[in-house]
């Protein structure tokens, strides 16, 4: 079969021009090219045009010429691959910007000296893995697909390109409902934790951090998560402080004093509740929140330093899931999944709320997070890989903010 080639791509804008010939990017194939067609967002169908004319027109503004790989022209064997590599650079493409370049605001500075570790009384245990819990474990189900997307890569050469793994669709388990409330109950905690960590020490960007924190606390207000988000801790007061603002941890700024008491000193039913939220039903665009939300720097090493956002992994974890793989650490690789599915809880909220966030005992908190949370799952499963290429072309992919020529 003649494959097809990339005659000009954009990534960023998810612009691309294609054309089925069996001859390189040369002057002598311009005369045995086959079908051209071009290719853009939100749907990525190839839409077939009469000249490759198009295509040459990009390249005159912000496309780039061609895709190639160590000095040689990419092939692909079928359209469809084509459509889905443009598809997922674009996705991959939003995220790791720095300041300035994302559209949205940046995550407060990570303070020098490097992150710490977590604690040795830290979350509790979670039990997961294996195909049965991917049913109803989300983390689990994105780390199996990672894991398969990987290995089928490397067995590829190429030129050739295999459908991707589905994501397993949540099953309405009871007894197993509470892991997916509490995956995304911990992905938020870890996102609370690096954002206290990198709290100001100065007055300068004071105000930016304290915007940041209003809008977290907005969120996860609206999901209801402060009692899910204690019970991490085996609602032990000392372990959540220890574990969230550090040991030896004492507020000495009015402000600090004021998120400490917050958490743990406040009105409410419990340490993680305000009764005083009338505007937790308010909405903001959340895909810039996300930019805004800092994560630990070693859940996104591919990102530039002051792109270390929310953002950047769930980019890498819709386009590229491979990266969310850590084969020596185990416990690195949960935590990406689950800042992966607190993510695009996020982008699923929309303009909802739980309907019991003013009575955190209620039943409907409970319902209401696993809900969010099998919609997540089922947006990721929606957007993960349709495809999968050889490892050198899964590389241009997660370079594609600035894919070679």
């Amino acid at each position: 079969m003649t494959p097809w080639f990339i005659d000009a791509i954009d990534a960023r804008g998810g612009l691309a021009m294609a054309t089925q010939r069996s001859g390189e990017y040369k002057l002598d194939a311009l005369a045995d090219a086959g079908a051209s067609v071009f290719i853009s967002p939100p749907a990525f169908v190839p839409e077939y045009v009469a000249s490759r004319s198009v295509g040459f027109a990009l390249t005159r503004s912000r496309g780039q010429a061609g895709l190639f790989y160590r000095g040689g022209e990419v092939p692909f064997d079928s359209l469809a691959a084509v459509a889905e590599f443009v598809r997922r650079s674009y996705l991959r493409g939003a995220g790791g910007d720095g300041t300035g370049e994302n559209g949205g605001s940046a995550p407060p500075p990570s303070p020098d000296g490097g992150e710490p570790g977590e604690p040795p009384d830290g979350l509790r245990g979670i039990e997961s893995g294996g195909e049965s819990g991917g049913g109803t474990d989300p983390a689990a189900a994105l780390l199996i697909v990672a894991g398969i997307n990987s290995g089928r890569s490397k067995r590829l050469k190429m030129g050739m390109s295999h459908q991707g793994e589905n994501l397993s669709r949540p099953v309405s388990t009871a007894s197993r409902a509470d892991v997916r409330r509490r995956r995304l109950a911990r992905g938020a905690l870890r996102i609370l934790r690096e954002l206290i960590r990198r709290r100001p020490k100065g007055q300068p960007n004071k105000l930016h951090w304290v915007t940041i924190l209003e809008k977290l606390l907005l969120v996860l207000t609206r999901m209801a998560l402060w009692s899910v988000m204690f019970e991490e801790f085996h609602n032990n007061r000392d372990a959540a402080v220890t574990w969230m603002f550090g040991s030896n941890y004492h507020p000495v700024e009015q402000f600090e004093k004021y998120l400490y008491r917050f958490f743990f000193e406040g009105p409410g039913i419990s340490p993680f509740y305000r009764s005083d939220m009338w505007w937790a039903g308010y909405t903001t665009d959340m895909f810039d929140d996300l930019a805004a939300f800092p994560v630990p720097p070693r859940t996104v090493p591919f990102a530039a330093k002051d792109g270390q956002n929310l953002q950047a992994l769930l980019a890498a974890a819709a386009a590229t899931p491979e990266q969310l793989l850590h084969t020596s650490d185990n416990t690195l690789e949960q935590e990406c999944a689950e800042l992966a599915i607190f993510a695009a809880a996020c982008l699923n909220l929309g303009g909802e709320y739980s309907p019991g966030f003013w009575y955190p005992d209620d039943d409907n908190c409970a319902e209401f997070a696993d809900r969010l949370t099998s919609r997540a799952q089922t947006w990721l499963g929606d957007n993960i890989p349709r495809f999968v290429y050889s490892t050198g072309v899964e590389n241009l992919i997660v370079q594609a903010s600035a894919l070679p020529v």
